[in-house]
Formats: structure tokens, C-alpha cells, sequence
């Protein structure tokens, strides 16, 4: 097996000012890296990959998700306040029903439709509140690995 990765960034060590290459880590010897075997990899934890990665081992596969930041759900948990950016009949039809599961288990943590009262969206809320719900609807057999990256595949 080939690999063409001799070093990645560490995007949580990324400094605001100063020295870039300080996020810059070596990547270990091929025989270093531990192998995980799985029947879907899926590198990115944000919303689309949460959504793979949920969908696969609802039926039954071996999952493996990478996410290379500390936490999952991407914009959803990444922003200080999150607004999602819906279709307007989205209430009633359009959307996935994890999507849907995932819409209502936020509502039930406020115990109300509109916990923001956006007028953005239908549906405002704190990224903790999302980041809370995405990891209590992905099951348990689930391989969830934060801050790494796939180097070899």
C-alpha cells in the first residue's frame, strides 16, 4: 500500500497570529497507524457526513467517521448561534427522516417550535443543544474518532 501523505495540518492548532507551521504534525510510519476496519469510512464528521454515517449503520454496515475538529455537526455546532437554512415548506414535506428526527429532538429539548424566535428560519438554537442531540441519534456501535485524519485508505 502507497501513501502520499507525509504531513497534515492540525486545524485546532492553527494559531490566529504567528506561526502557521506550528498546526503542521508528521504523519507516523504506514506500520505506526493503527488500521480500523470498517465497511464505510466516511472522513468528516459536519452534517452531511453525520448523516452517512447514521444512515450505513442503520442498516446494519460497519461504520467508521473521522472528524479532524473536536466536535461533529459542522455549521450546525461550529456557529454561535445556529439558524438552518430551509426551504419554506420544509414543515411539511422535503426533508430526510433523520432530518426530520433530528429537528424535533432539538424542539423537544425546548419544549417549543421556534426556541430562538428567528425570523431567519423556523428552527434557531444553541450549537451545544445540536451538537447534544446529533451524538445521542447515531447509535453506539458506531466508530466515532475526533481530531484525526485518514492518511491511507
Amino acid at each position: 500500500m502507497r501513501r502520499s501523505v507525509d504531513a497534515v495540518v492540525d486545524v485546532m492548532k492553527v494559531p490566529a497570529s504567528g506561526d502557521a507551521s506550528l498546526a503542521v504534525l508528521s504523519v507516523p510510519p504506514l506500520g505506526a497507524v493503527r488500521a480500523e476496519p470498517c465497511e464505510v469510512l466516511i472522513a468528516g464528521g459536519g452534517t452531511g457526513g453525520v448523516a452517512a454515517a447514521l444512515t450505513a449503520a442503520r442498516r446494519g454496515r460497519r461504520v467508521v467517521l473521522l472528524e479532524e475538529t473536536d466536535w461533529l455537526g459542522g455549521q450546525l455546532t461550529a456557529q454561535g448561534v445556529s439558524a438552518l437554512d430551509e426551504h419554506e415548506y420544509i414543515e411539511s414535506f422535503g426533508g430526510t427522516r433523520s432530518y426530520y428526527e433530528l429537528r424535533n429532538r432539538i424542539r423537544a429539548h425546548y419544549g417549543e417550535l421556534n426556541p430562538g424566535n428567528c425570523w431567519v428560519t423556523r428552527l434557531a438554537f444553541e450549537p451545544r443543544v445540536a451538537l447534544r442531540v446529533i451524538e445521542a441519534m447515531l447509535p453506539p456501535e458506531l466508530s466515532i474518532y475526533r481530531r484525526i485524519k485518514t492518511v491511507s485508505v
